[in-house]
């Protein structure tokens, strides 16, 4: 594909999950689920993406019917229904969807540009298309597989696809159950004699008058601690009258963050004794020629060596060698970067991700409160930069309710 002579695209043969990842990134692979239904009059196949590679912006939403593009508020929302309980209020899944059906059953002359197609069947194809998607989530087991409720449009739709077989009902015969009724379970069993049962109640008196065990299992517990770890990660924290469910990676992201706000990043950076490779697609090409001229005063010393390689020889001071790959993926999944401001942001936001610890790293009650002092002198501020929460509260008064 070119644009004014230059080469926007230059892609290589292959299925339509590489193409996918060609256009979108590598990044997109790991989240996409793969949904097939094939029934007498339609035939639909794609890939979805998993709930947490949603985002709040549309760009990666896309439909095809017989092969062409079409768009359809419609079917957009039957994806969102499928997804229902899983994405965070104004988060839009992403999902590549073809569809094929008889060209007598759809109408693309709606529209000048040909992007908008009447279909036919509209409200079956949409059952179709919900149902597929949350099947699929459950086999992956991102979504419950069990749904007791029927859905009026999809039995319409197999009776659609299976008429034969839904018109005969009066042939249907209940199953059978054949029950033994001269079967004894008890006829073998031995019968207990007095002095078995003699020996047992004597032996149960026995353990009734033993001494009872002088070992407290709780005697290493405090309970009157105001902070607690939890299994997960997340530590419970009484602040006041309020008790917290903290994230402490979130919290020391947020510090280290704060503590690098004053630090000019660049001025020192090291040379990898081994040059690295990048490989890149289209996308990732174009966005670096966006982002290359801001890339030296970070402490980055990388070119293009070879048509789609990115050959990188020095990286600031504090990135890893095993990291940088993963730092420049990031850097690169964002679509565009309108302004300077807008890219050292995401760039300082990816810094501190990249130095801050996970929730799973503080496990001793020391580590945790002194996050805690520093977060307190902070502001305990709610949310990240992101508009990700760092602590929730938990509605103990709510809870009491329940009881």
């Amino acid at each position: 594909l070119f644009h004014d002579d230059d080469p926007v695209f230059r892609l290589r043969k292959g299925t339509q999950m590489q193409r996918i990842v060609d256009v979108f990134g590598r990044k997109l692979h790991p989240q996409l689920i793969p949904i097939k239904e094939d029934i007498l009059w339609c035939k639909l196949h794609g890939f979805v993406a998993k709930p947490e590679g949603a985002k709040k912006t549309r760009g990666e939403q896309f439909l095809f019917v017989n092969g062409r593009f079409f768009k359809s508020p419609y079917f957009n929302k039957a994806v969102q229904e499928a997804f229902e309980g899983l994405l965070l209020p104004g988060y839009i899944p992403t999902f590549f969807l073809f569809l094929e059906l008889d060209p007598e059953k759809i109408d693309v002359n709606i529209h000048p540009q040909k992007t908008e197609v009447k279909f036919e069947d509209e409200h079956l194809i949409f059952a179709l298309i919900r149902s597929t998607i949350k099947r699929s989530l459950g086999i992956y087991n991102i979504a419950p597989s069990l749904d007791f409720e029927r859905d009026p449009l999809l039995d319409e739709m197999m009776q659609k696809s299976f008429p034969s077989k839904s018109n005969n009902t009066g042939n249907l015969k209940m199953p059978e159950i054949i029950v033994d009724r001269d079967y004894n379970p008890f006829l073998e069993e031995r019968e207990v004699t007095k002095t078995e049962i003699h020996n047992l109640t004597e032996m149960y008196h026995q353990n009734i008058s033993a001494e009872p065990s002088k070992i407290n299992l709780f005697e290493d517990e405090d309970f009157d601690e105001d902070l607690m770890r939890l299994p997960n990660g997340y530590w419970l924290f009484n602040k006041g009258d309020r008790t917290l469910m903290l994230d402490l990676g979130r919290m020391h992201r947020l510090l280290v963050a704060e503590n690098n706000k004053n630090v000019k990043k660049g001025n020192v950076s090291h040379a990898l004794l081994f040059s690295l490779e990048y490989h890149m697609n289209e996308i990732e090409k174009n966005k670096y020629k966006s982002i290359k001229k801001f890339l030296p005063e970070l402490g980055f010393d990388m070119k293009i060596a070879h048509e789609n390689v990115l050959r990188i020889d020095t990286v600031p001071e504090g990135l890893k060698e095993t990291q940088v790959m993963k730092f420049l993926e990031n850097l690169f999944d964002i679509l565009e970067y309108k302004t300077e401001d807008e890219f050292m942001q995401f760039y300082h936001n990816q810094w501190a991700k990249m130095q801050s610890k996970s929730r799973f790293d503080f496990i001793y009650k020391a580590d945790a409160e002194q996050v805690i002092k520093d977060f307190t002198a902070l502001g305990f501020p709610e949310f990240l930069p992101t508009g990700k929460r760092c602590f929730y509260e938990v509605p103990f008064n709510d809870l009491k309710n329940k009881f």
